[in-house]
């Protein structure tokens, strides 16, 4: 009987303590149950997991405004094309150029893509929406290529000089699918060919800019100085972008009679999807290597006339099934 009266205290004690803990633990949550008017009465408190669950549901709620990936598709439903100011347009088509330039290229005022991206924050163009991200990529493309080819000197169709024998020229307000030379398939760019005017080639000069061969839909590039001299050649140089492996749907490449130099890029070879490659009479160095054999839709390979270094011609031509023209000449 003294082991019974003596436990009695301790269970006594025990049932205080618990009790002092669970009106402790559970007065946060009475409020919700107020309406009742006693906290006490509602069940649902009594949830060991119930104290973590506002904790948990607020997570979602605000990672969302700190992340920038989830601030643009974010920022268009909230405000119409009318109620953006030019700052939140700027950051809008900035976060989109990102994606295919670097923020250093970008802020480097002596760079082309430079003025490129200062054409584009200055244009009022429609509102640049998840929805427009194609269309201001790839006339930032074009735009860069205008700077980076000296368009201001261009002969015809630059900005300076809107004779373009009916086409609409560069960097104009119409769309860039529009422009000199372009081609838009469901408007997409799928080819650039500057074709002489009047018997006169366009003029371009400087460097072909990285960007040119990230657009996507990119079927050729034909940028060739026409002419029937053996010795004009055009003013396009610098080096053959290491952005032309990404191109993902590139068929022919034209740059004959200018004044490429440097090694063809041995990223060349990935662009596994290459039929036309039209090097000729450049200033081109270096070697032809096996890596070829990777293009095989190549039908048409010519880089006669460049300063390669003398080396065997490789083994791998002789792998390519659908080659039928090759021109190795000096």
């Amino acid at each position: 009987g003294g082991k019974g009266s003596s436990k009695a205290p301790k269970s006594s004690s025990k049932s205080t303590k618990s009790s002092k803990s669970s009106k402790s633990s559970k007065s946060p949550k009475s409020y919700k149950c107020s309406k009742k008017g006693k906290g006490h009465g509602c069940t649902p408190v009594s949830s060991p997991s119930a104290p973590n669950a506002p904790t948990e549901q607020k997570v979602p709620t605000s990672s969302p405004v700190t992340t920038p990936i989830t601030f643009l598709p974010t920022i268009t439903p909230i405000l119409s094309c009318t109620e953006l100011s030019k700052v939140q347009k700027t950051n809008i088509i900035k976060q989109f150029l990102l994606e295919i330039t670097s923020s250093d290229v970008l802020n480097d005022n002596t760079s082309a893509q430079f003025e490129a991206a200062k054409f584009m924050y200055d244009q009022d163009l429609p509102c640049p929406t998840v929805i427009e991200r194609t269309s201001v990529k790839q006339r930032f493309s074009l735009a860069a290529l205008y700077y980076s080819t000296e368009g201001n000197n261009w002969n015809f169709c630059g900005e300076n000089n809107g004779e373009c024998n009916g086409h609409e020229f560069f960097l104009s307000e119409s769309s860039e699918c529009d422009w000199y030379g372009i081609t838009c398939e469901d408007g997409q760019i799928t080819k650039i060919d500057f074709e002489p005017i009047g018997g006169e080639n366009v003029g371009i000069r400087g460097s072909l800019p990285d960007e040119i061969f990230l657009l996507p839909k990119l079927l050729e590039l034909k940028l060739e100085f026409e002419t029937t001299s053996l010795e004009d050649r055009g003013n396009l140089g610098g080096f053959l972008p290491a952005t032309i492996g990404q191109a993902p749907n590139l068929k022919t490449i034209d740059l004959d009679k200018h004044q490429l130099k440097g090694p063809i890029p041995t990223e060349l070879y990935n662009a596994a999807t290459l039929r036309e490659i039209d090097l000729d009479n450049n200033f081109l160095t270096g070697s032809i290597t096996n890596d070829i054999a990777k293009l095989v839709d190549l039908s048409f390979f010519t880089v006669g006339n460049n300063p390669f270094d003398e080396s065997p011609i490789p083994a791998a031509f002789g792998n390519l099934p659908n080659l039928r023209v090759l021109g190795l000449n000096d």
